[in-house]
């Protein structure tokens, strides 16, 4: 039997096509959700040559022109020192007009530009270059004498190349001599990029980010991972690309699982859609309802300021049900809610009313229990005076709503 899924295909939803990736219980139920229009592709990961518009001083940000009429916020707080393609300005300060290099950090959402940074980062296998933040950081789940040992022989790389260098625990099984060869593979590979850059003209795309389907591959944890049994799609270009790259593989052998099978679903008489009910689903996403198995429910309502959820009892609770189980099974579904709505910012969540402060301290820990090990954007935070709960999520890009309505 099946344990969770990944599916990547797309449907035709309100006349649009839509891309879908899906992380998808024994069940079918999703359990993290990607949802990508082909006219509004997400532009996390890109990196652009932008053209300053403006210094905004009382931000301390800039806005940079990227092409296409587009711009994008670019905050300077960090006071990373950006890298030029064209200075526009004699003094060293960054001014209006100069050209530099910006990699995308969060789409646009609402009224709000995209965000964009001018510390670039670069992926490899075991490692991360940065070229603004030129700190070394090594992964706390290595040995402690392995870290040692690897904070000074790093220390030298990261003056002879001025980049900062981040070691992932998928490290922990290479040779000291074959990490540190690849380390200094990939900041020639960044020197190689940043040098070809300088010699390319004003709004271009340099590097493109990942794609949606490895972007949300990289968003589950490795605790989902362990319970992944298969990747399916429809999509041939995507199995054939899958099976010649095997990022799949690679990503599970970071963390020491092994891979899922790989299937391309071929069944032209009935669709991914109909057989995971993804219309349907997509549906639900975007109704305010959502219904728990006691009889429950929950309340979703999206506002310009935050997202308001309301747990009611209703007339279909079930008999003798004790209220903070209850609430407990609502915060198990207002965790996956949160994720499979890609609902981000402030959130403020209604509870049924317990009997004691007991009860109360229970709940908001095994809230902020369960939602630590599913996601470390969402943070519990506590009740308000009016008995409320706090909660907040990391904003990256759209939420379903905005996306599909």
């Amino acid at each position: 039997m099946i344990r969770n899924r990944i599916i990547y295909t797309d449907i035709i939803f309100n006349d649009s096509k839509v891309n879908i990736a899906a992380l998808m219980d024994s069940n079918n139920h999703f359990q993290r959700l990607s949802v990508e229009k082909d006219e509004y592709k997400s532009l996390i990961g890109n990196i652009y040559i932008g053209k300053v518009a403006s210094i905004q001083k009382n931000l301390d940000a800039a806005f940079v022109d990227i092409g296409d009429g587009k711009s994008v916020y670019c905050p300077l707080e960090n006071k990373w020192e950006p890298i030029y393609t064209h200075k526009f300005a004699s003094n060293d300060r960054l001014c209006q007009g100069d050209e530099i290099l910006i990699q995308i950090e969060k789409d646009a959402i609402k009224t709000k530009k995209a965000v964009a940074t001018t510390n670039l980062s670069f992926h490899g296998e075991h490692v991360l270059i940065t070229t603004g933040n030129k700190s070394c950081g090594i992964s706390r789940k290595l040995p402690e004498d392995l870290r040692l040992e690897l904070k000074e022989k790093l220390n030298p790389i990261i003056e002879k190349y001025g980049y900062g260098i981040v070691v992932r625990t998928s490290a922990r099984d290479l040779a000291l001599s074959d990490l540190i060869n690849a380390i200094e593979d990939k900041c020639r590979e960044v020197n190689e990029f940043i040098k070809r850059s300088e010699s390319k003209a004003a709004f271009t795309l340099v590097k493109e980010g990942k794609n949606q389907l490895y972007r949300f591959i990289d968003e589950i944890s490795s605790e989902e991972l362990q319970t992944v049994d298969e990747f399916v799609t429809d999509k041939s270009e995507v199995y054939d690309f899958e099976v010649s790259h095997n990022y799949l593989n690679q990503t599970f052998e970071k963390y020491h699982l092994s891979a899922p099978s790989i299937r391309l679903y071929t069944d032209e008489s009935y669709s991914m859609n109909k057989l995971y009910s993804i219309e349907h689903q997509l549906m639900e996403l975007i109704k305010p309802t959502v219904w728990l198995n006691s009889g429950a429910s929950l309340v979703i309502e999206p506002t310009e300021a935050m997202t308001v959820i309301d747990v009611n009892t209703g007339k279909n609770i079930k008999k003798n049900m004790d209220f903070l189980e209850v609430n407990k099974e609502a915060c198990d579904e207002i965790i996956r809610q949160l994720i499979v709505r890609n609902i981000s910012g402030i959130i403020i969540v209604d509870f049924i009313n317990l009997k004691n402060d007991d009860q109360k301290t229970e709940l908001l820990q095994y809230f902020r229990n369960n939602a630590s090990k599913v996601s470390s954007f969402i943070q519990v935070l506590d009740y308000t005076k009016l008995g409320l709960i706090e909660v907040t999520k990391k904003k990256t890009s759209k939420s379903i709503y905005q996306i599909l309505k």
